[in-house]
């Protein structure tokens, strides 16, 4: 079976962190999700988003971002989104979180580079068990394909990770504007919900959406509180 695979983050991959997000400062947290599907089941993830548009009097051709969604509409989607996997069993969510302030200062001088390696490691296994996959990223997000182009990244990976067992993965990679494509507004949306959570904003959406996700892979949080601690520690009065 073709497997697609719909991927967007929500956060930025900036890194200062003496301020607040939103009043000089950057995330502490970057989400990618993806919303895996198959050609048959990719029509569920666009009948929901423009459901949701028609609901909301959303212009038709206006793209539908979680940032700019009422909560009463979020909620919606998420409860929606579950119903899916619940009724399509082709349909599932993965979620890599970065705890940006525990990586290590020599990786964050290549947006590219770390992008591709916390998908290989979190979507290499599902991806090396299906026999064609097309992952469908939102272009303008981090850079797939500049510094490291994320198709060659991950063949390599496949090769060496099929090299001995004789699989053969066929992967492709689908450049389309997220504006036109709501299987990335949906990957934007799931983003959006547990971005939220792990921000320390709301759990509302995490909680509705957290029993259908078949992964939440958690990456550098060990050194991000590593790194808390000691700050809390050299501002301490004494």
């Amino acid at each position: 079976m073709q497997r697609l695979i719909f991927l967007d983050e929500s956060g930025d991959l900036g890194w200062k962190f003496d301020a607040p997000f939103g009043q000089g400062g950057s995330s502490r947290h970057i989400t990618i999700a993806s919303a895996f599907t198959c050609i048959d089941a990719k029509k569920h993830l666009a009948r929901t988003v423009k459901k949701l548009k028609k609901e909301a009097g959303w212009p038709p051709r206006e793209e539908m971002k979680w940032v700019d969604m009422p909560h009463r509409l979020r909620i919606k989607f998420c409860q929606r989104a579950v119903q899916l996997c619940v009724d399509h069993p082709t349909i599932e969510y993965h979620a890599i979180v970065v705890a940006k302030q525990g990586v290590f200062s020599w990786l964050r001088n290549d947006d590219s580079m770390l992008y591709n390696y916390f998908i290989k490691c979190s979507l290499l296994n599902p991806i090396t068990s299906c026999s064609r996959v097309t992952l469908i990223p939102d272009p303008r997000g981090i850079a797939p394909n500049s510094g490291n182009p994320l198709d060659i990244y991950l063949r390599q990976a496949i090769f060496e990770h099929q090299f001995h067992d004789g699989g053969g993965t066929q992967l492709g990679i689908k450049q389309i504007d997220s504006s036109a494509e709501m299987g990335i507004q949906f990957a934007d949306m799931l983003a959006g919900a547990i971005q939220l959570h792990y921000e320390g904003k709301t759990s509302d959406y995490y909680n509705v959406l957290r029993p259908c996700l078949s992964g939440c892979f958690e990456y550098f949080f060990q050194n991000a509180r590593r790194a808390a601690a000691q700050s809390s520690v050299m501002q301490a009065p004494y």
